[in-house]
């Protein structure tokens, strides 16, 4: 039977896999795959810890569910940071991008100002 510590450390590996592979490609796809991906690691974290720590089950308390809880707590404080940051730099990189490509879509029309003398 597969242990719940190989579920978790697989899932956290795929999970961080994930996130580099969005952050890496980010200015090249659509940044709501952040917000999908930000959603789902949520989903996932709240699903295992209910299942983990139910109120049914013996109270028991163990290094993987010490480590459980702290890495839960880190991967949701720091994600919300990350993605705020992330999603508003792609925004400012996407404004920045607009206004450089209508300056050069202006000059263009203009024409080559030494040709107009």
């Amino acid at each position: 039977m597969i242990s719940n510590e190989l579920i978790f450390d697989s899932t956290v590996f795929l999970i961080h896999a994930g996130y580099i592979a969005v952050a890496i490609g980010v200015f090249q796809k659509e940044p709501s795959y952040l917000s999908v991906i930000d959603y789902w690691t949520k989903v996932f974290i709240g699903i295992f810890l209910l299942w983990r720590f139910n109120s049914f089950a013996p109270a028991k308390f163990t290094e993987f569910d010490r480590k459980v809880v702290f890495s839960a707590g880190m991967f949701m404080f720091v994600t919300t940071i990350v993605n705020t940051y992330l999603l508003s730099y792609v925004k400012k990189a996407k404004e920045l991008g607009k206004f450089a490509y209508g300056r050069v879509k202006t000059e263009f029309a203009r024409g080559n100002p030494e040709e107009q003398k």
